[in-house]
């Protein structure tokens, strides 16, 4: 097993500052929605007030919204990150932007609707597109159009999820420049730029400053078929993926826009920070040091990463956002109630999920805002900002633990109020402080480098920090044997360490120093304290 990876992705624009430099262990929030920043409502206060203790927050004010319009019950965004940065004047802030979906009906962006309904599309192309029921007017249903949206060959508006007036455009450079010399991704950043980024906050990519989240990104389009160059014939999106990703597809085009969409904005910002949505993982393609015509399998540690070209050295960290769900198809393989898929794909399994995240850090640039999101059943009886009884504890410290075998930070979400919840763990340092004894950073530096195979057998993975070691079983079927990890593997051995104080799972965070071999079971971890 190959344990040393060699970074083979290009620097690029580097932001001043790393999260490395952060103690440990990493907490982050994604997405978190707007009806969160009614200033007098006691719950969205509550949650602001867990969101400045995470060292990451990203977050989803879409654009136009009552935030925006002078509306006295909301902050405004910029009082918003004000608000953040008053008390947590070191946190690394995103926002939410998504150049490949519009609301077709102008609810959200008129201007942009327009601009992609008025503008000539595919260049060369005749105006053989038919417009169909759903769409605004102008243009008349049933009237050949030729635009900047993406388009089935007989006309019919595409939309990555099936249904919805949220419908794809068309980010290739297979269309018209405009006359300010634009295609839909630089108009999109002109936008970004004058609708979201007009706030004073920094925007130079070092801690206290905010940069811009990439929705759906990836190696390609999530919906594979459609007429992006106006021909009349359906184009296939993945055959890159088919023809061993020679040659310039449909998907380098649409990883081109999205490149193009970013580098807008740094031609106004030169280190902004840069974040995308990395479910349909940006890396698809890999050399296996023994095997280099091979492809990466999913599993293999010593398959090392190759960022695609159009988005080497440009981002600056990756969502993972489909790690723990409630249903379908999790990559760790099981649901947000602990209990594992029955029916797992190819690309499911902790080995998979984790390599998923290893391939985000490494293809990264600085600071590596990498995040894992978590989504877990959490206690009703305590609300979701401080998990009490029902909560799966086991399966968030799990998640928790995997993050921390890397640098990355781990975003744990109520499965039941996913983007609305800012759920914090006794283990992150940052809630019932008074109890645990331990506070924010209380891990300290690593000593270990990320760990790239197990410790103990093939299923114990430890980690050790300057005041922390975590000890993971990856084992992600509960319905086995736990593991009996010995204390002659604990790094100082015996009388090392102990439990946490805990104030949510007291019965297994019980403060006792361990002195001897103890139990481990599956989709567990625990989190230790240097005594």
């Amino acid at each position: 097993m190959v344990t040393d990876y060699t970074i083979i992705v290009p620097v690029g624009v580097r932001a001043e500052a790393s999260a490395e430099s952060l103690d440990f262990p990493h907490v982050s929030f994604e997405m978190i929605g707007p009806r969160n920043f009614a200033k007098d409502d006691e719950d969205g206060v509550a949650l602001r007030a867990n969101l400045v203790k995470a060292d990451y927050c990203g977050f989803g004010l879409y654009g136009n919204g009552p935030w925006d319009n002078a509306n006295p019950d909301y902050l405004t965004r910029q009082e918003l990150y004000d608000e953040i940065l008053a008390a947590a004047p070191d946190m690394y802030m995103t926002e939410y932007t998504n150049p490949m979906e519009e609301d077709r009906d102008g609810t959200v962006a008129a201007d942009l609707v327009d601009w992609l309904y008025d503008e000539t599309g595919p260049t060369g192309a005749e105006a053989h597109w038919i417009t169909h029921s759903g769409e605004r007017t102008p243009p008349d249903i049933g009237s050949a159009v030729n635009d900047h949206w993406t388009r089935r060959a007989d006309g019919e508006h595409v939309s990555t999820f099936g249904t919805g007036n949220y419908v794809n455009t068309n980010i290739t450079d297979y269309t018209t420049i405009d006359g300010s010399g634009r295609r839909f991704p630089q108009r999109y950043g002109d936008w970004t730029l004058a609708e979201i980024m007009y706030v004073t906050t920094p925007k130079d990519g070092t801690k206290g400053s905010v940069g811009a989240y990439g929705d759906v990104m990836g190696w390609q389009p999530k919906t594979n078929w459609a007429d992006y160059n106006g021909d009349g014939s359906q184009d296939n999106a993945r055959d890159e993926w088919q023809d061993g990703g020679q040659g310039e597809t449909s998907a380098t085009k649409w990883r081109a826009g999205y490149r193009d969409y970013f580098l807008r904005l740094r031609a106004a910002h030169p280190n902004m920070l840069a974040v995308g949505n990395w479910t349909e993982h940006l890396i698809r393609y890999a050399v296996n040091p023994d095997d280099p015509g091979g492809r990466y399998n999913g599993t293999d540690m010593g398959v090392l990463p190759i960022m695609h070209d159009e988005y080497d050295g440009l981002m600056n960290g990756g969502h993972v956002q489909n790690a723990c769900l409630p249903s379908g198809s999790p990559e760790s393989g099981v649901f947000s109630d602990g209990t594992k898929n029955p029916s797992p794909g190819a690309g499911q399994g902790w080995q998979f999920m984790y390599n998923t995240h290893v391939q985000a850090m490494l293809a990264s640039i600085e600071p590596h805002l990498c995040s894992m999101d978590w989504r877990v059943v959490i206690g009703p009886s305590a609300g979701t900002l401080n998990p009490g009884a029902g909560t799966v504890f086991h399966l968030a410290r799990w998640g928790f633990a995997t993050v921390c075998m890397d640098n990355g930070f781990f975003a744990l979400n109520d499965s039941g109020a996913n983007y609305k919840s800012a759920p914090l763990l006794d283990e992150t340092g940052l809630i019932n402080t008074g109890t645990t004894g331990i506070s924010k950073g209380w891990g300290g530096q690593p000593i270990d480098d990320p760990q790239r195979a197990p410790t103990q057998g093939s299923n114990i993975w430890m980690r050790e920090f300057a005041n922390m070691l975590v000890v993971l079983n990856t084992d992600w079927d509960r319905s086995g044997s736990a593991t009996t990890v010995l204390v002659s593997n604990l790094p100082g051995g015996a009388g090392t360490w102990k439990r946490l104080n805990g104030s949510q799972d007291s019965t297994f965070n019980d403060n006792s120093t361990v002195n001897s071999n103890f139990s481990l079971g599956q989709v567990d971890a625990v989190f230790l304290e240097r005594v």
